[in-house]
């Protein structure tokens, strides 16, 4: 491992920017595994995986984010509106300084039982239950958080070859 001694609270960055580009490459690797046809588009995807303001939140939300970006890539869809982790992150911060309108805190509930399944955060209820004004929130919440700059670049390159030994089962 590297020795970061001696850099103060430029460790723990240097060591969580590491985690996330390792989160990252191993959901790069697994989208190709699943997606092999469009391993050009997904191995280039590595730059709109920018965690951002999940970079300080769980691996696991980030993991949710990079695969929600992956397979709007492999769809063909935008990659610029939020992500469900991203929505979910920013309604986690509004809780801090303020009480949530009633459908902001159900969005927030449905979204994170999209992405952590299980948990039993909505009885065994779905997303179809609550839909009416949640589809406008999420939308909205997406639009605002859209990141411009998201977008795969036109000059595609072919993955490396040892990288295509590596996911190729």
């Amino acid at each position: 491992m590297l020795d970061l001694v001696g850099l103060g609270e430029a460790a723990g960055a240097f060591t969580t920017a590491f985690r996330k580009m390792s989160v990252a490459e191993e959901e790069i690797a697994e989208a190709c595994r699943r997606h092999w046809d469009d391993r050009k588009e997904v191995w280039n995807s590595f730059k709109l995986l920018d965690p951002g303001e999940l970079s300080m939140l769980d691996d696991d939300v980030y993991r949710a984010h990079c695969r929600e970006i992956l397979e709007r890539v492999v769809d063909g869809k935008d990659t610029r509106p939020g992500t469900r982790a991203e929505v979910c992150a920013m309604i986690s911060r509004m809780t801090l300084v303020t009480r949530l309108q009633r459908d902001v805190e159900l969005l927030g509930l449905v979204l994170t039982d999209e992405i952590f399944p299980g948990r039993g955060l909505l009885d065994g209820a779905s997303r179809e239950d609550y839909e009416g004004s949640l589809r406008e929130v999420e939308a909205e919440f997406r639009r605002k958080l859209a990141k411009p700059e998201r977008v795969l670049r036109e000059d595609l390159r072919e993955p490396p070859a040892f990288f295509l030994l590596s996911v190729r089962e």
